[in-house]
């Protein structure tokens, strides 16, 4: 089936798609390691989500080795030189943050056949121009499934209303603009 993040967009028709999934139900991630659109069968989104697990795991490892050597420092301080934990400047161990979408950058770095990246999202920041959409700014979404209104492009795009309280204002406008302005594209598989 298919995920979508509550701030993506569709853009262009999904023709057959819901029927007959692309690449045979292969799991496809269309924002590259965004996962703000998705498609694949059941089993491989659970070989996914264990995935991702692990990378969790491993990242958690690290995190609790960090913290005990930080913690050893502080008991024998004489015993410790002075270093400076590389997270945050001052020695404290920051807390871990991980996310789907790190681990998918991690998960395509070490094995490129974890899942098949595409570029068809259009990046909110970048349909975020604050201006009216030409033909070359129309060119930019041209190909791509959907756009996604993420919290970084809420805080990089250049639109009037500013915080992720405005994001369904902020969707709407941009979409009703692209709509006018733009036309569809259809998308290959």
């Amino acid at each position: 089936g298919w995920m979508a993040d509550y701030d993506t967009f569709p853009l262009n028709p999904f023709l057959r798609h819901g029927r007959q999934l692309p690449e045979n139900g292969a799991l496809i991630v269309y924002g590259q390691n965004v996962p703000a659109l998705v498609s694949g069968r059941a089993s491989e989104y659970f070989r996914l989500a264990q995935r991702i697990g692990e990378s969790f795991q491993r990242h958690m490892v690290v995190a609790k080795q960090q913290q005990q050597q930080q913690q050893q420092q502080e008991q024998n301080p004489e015993q410790h030189e002075e270093t400076p934990n590389s997270e945050n400047g001052n020695g404290n161990i920051a807390k871990i943050t991980w996310s789907d979408m790190k681990a998918l950058g991690e998960l395509s770095t070490w094995n490129e056949n974890s899942f098949i990246s595409r570029r068809e999202v259009l990046a909110g920041e970048t349909a975020l121009t604050g201006t009216t959409w030409g033909p070359d700014e129309c060119e930019k979404s041209w190909g791509m499934r959907a756009v996604h209104f993420s919290h970084r492009a809420l805080q990089e795009g250049k639109q009037a209303y500013r915080g992720f309280e405005h994001r369904p204002t902020v969707a709407r406008q941009w979409l009703n603009m692209w709509n006018t302005h733009c036309e569809m594209s259809y998308v290959q598989d």
